[in-house]
C-alpha cells in the first residue's frame, strides 16, 4: 500500500520510496513496490557530532565502513546512513533544506547505494550515442574537478544527444567479461557554473534555480540545475573519453589519444567512487572485485584522452569529434 507522504521515484533500475522529496528524478507508480526506501531520521548523537567537528580537527566529512552499511557526515548538511543496497536514511542538521540534502543524496551517497547493489559506480557523465552499425550506445565522460564534465554533458544534451547521469554513472558488469559494461538510466539533473549556463544555454543564469541557495555563497555550490532530456533505454557502454585541458602552443585545440590499456587502467580507476573512498571501502573481496570491473570496462571499451584548450567556444568541435568517434569506431 502507497504512503500517501512518500516521493515515489525510479532511477538505475529500481523503485524509491522517499520521505524527501526528488523532483530531479523520474516519477514511479506508488503501485510499484519500492526497491529502495529514503527515510529521514535520527542517525547521530549530537554529541558525537561535536566531537567529531572540532577546531583541532574541521574536517569536511567523515566516512563509517561496517558490514553491510556505511555511515557519512557532510558537515554543512547532515549525516546519511546508506545499508544493504535498499535502505538510506538522512538525519540533517538543523536548518538544512530539502535541495541542499539532494546534493550529496544524488551524488556520493546514491553511488554507494549503487555499489551495495552489487552496480559500478563512475563519477561520469554520460550519453546516448549513434554507432558504427547504427545502433545506440552509451559513451561516458569523466574528469577531475574543473575540466568540464557537466558543462559538456549539457552541451551534448542540447546538440541533441540523451542523458543517462551528469555525476553518478551505474554500470551492470555481464557475466561474460568480454561483453560491454550496460549504462543504467540515471537522471537529467546538471549543475552548471553561471558561465556555462550562458554559453551553452544562452539563456541568463538567473533564469535557472540555484541548486542550493542558502549555500550559494560557497563555489561548491553556487550552481545553476538544468534539466536535461533523458535516454529511454539502458545502453552498452562504448567509449570513456577521460577529459583533460593543455594551454601548449604547440599542441592542436583538441587532441584525442587512444589509451594503451594499463594506462587506461590505472587512470580509470581514478574516476570511480570507490577509490575516492579509499582503503576503507576497497580492502579485501571488495579491492579485487573493483579492479575486475574496471579491467572489464578497458577490455571491452576504447578508452580515451580528450585534451583541449579552456575556451567554451570550442564545445561544438568536442561535440563533433566525440560523435564521429563514436560513429566511426569499431
Amino acid at each position: 500500500m502507497p504512503l500517501p507522504s512518500c516521493d515515489y521515484r525510479f532511477a538505475y533500475g529500481f523503485h524509491i520510496a522517499s520521505d524527501l522529496e526528488l523532483p530531479e528524478l523520474p516519477a514511479s507508480d506508488p503501485r510499484d513496490n519500492p526497491d529502495v526506501s529514503i527515510e529521514v531520521g535520527a542517525t547521530l548523537l549530537r554529541s558525537e557530532v561535536k566531537r567529531l567537528i572540532t577546531p583541532e580537527s574541521p574536517i569536511k566529512n567523515a566516512l563509517v565502513f561496517e558490514d553491510g552499511y556505511c555511515q557519512i557526515l557532510f558537515t554543512e548538511v547532515g549525516r546519511f546512513t546508506v545499508r544493504g543496497g535498499s535502505h538510506i536514511l538522512i538525519e540533517p542538521l538543523e536548518g538544512v533544506s530539502p535541495s541542499a540534502l539532494r546534493l550529496p543524496l544524488l551524488g556520493s551517497i546514491l553511488a554507494m547505494l549503487l555499489e551495495q547493489r552489487s552496480l559500478l559506480a563512475l563519477h561520469a557523465g554520460c550519453v546516448e550515442m549513434t554507432g558504427p552499425t547504427g545502433n545506440l550506445i552509451a559513451c561516458a565522460f569523466a574528469g577531475d574537478k574543473g575540466q568540464g564534465k557537466s558543462t559538456l554533458g549539457a552541451a551534448l544534451s542540447v546538440a541533441g544527444f540523451p542523458l543517462f547521469c551528469d555525476d553518478v554513472l551505474g554500470l551492470t558488469l555481464p557475466s561474460n567479461r568480454s561483453e560491454s559494461p550496460v549504462a543504467l538510466l540515471g537522471f537529467g539533473s546538471i549543475k552548471l557554473i553561471p558561465d556555462a549556463v550562458s554559453a551553452v544555454l544562452s539563456v541568463d543564469p538567473e533564469e535557472l534555480p540555484l541548486v542550493a541557495p542558502e549555500l550559494s555563497q560557497d563555489s561548491d555550490y553556487n550552481k545553476r540545475q538544468f534539466l536535461a532530456p533523458v535516454a529511454n533505454s539502458e545502453r552498452p557502454l562504448r567509449h570513456v573519453f577521460l577529459l583533460a585541458s593543455h594551454e601548449d602552443a604547440d599542441l592542436d585545440d583538441i587532441t584525442l589519444r587512444a589509451l594503451a590499456p594499463q594506462e587506461a587502467l590505472m587512470l580509470l580507476i581514478t574516476h570511480t567512487f570507490a577509490a575516492r573512498w579509499g582503503e576503507l571501502y576497497l580492502k579485501g573481496a571488495a579491492r579485487n572485485a573493483h579492479f575486475k570491473a574496471c579491467a572489464q570496462i578497458v577490455a571491452s571499451c576504447h578508452v580515451w584522452e580528450l585534451s583541449r584548450r579552456r575556451d567554451l567556444k570550442l564545445l561544438p568541435k568536442t561535440i563533433e569529434l566525440i560523435a564521429t568517434t563514436a560513429r566511426e569506431v569499431l
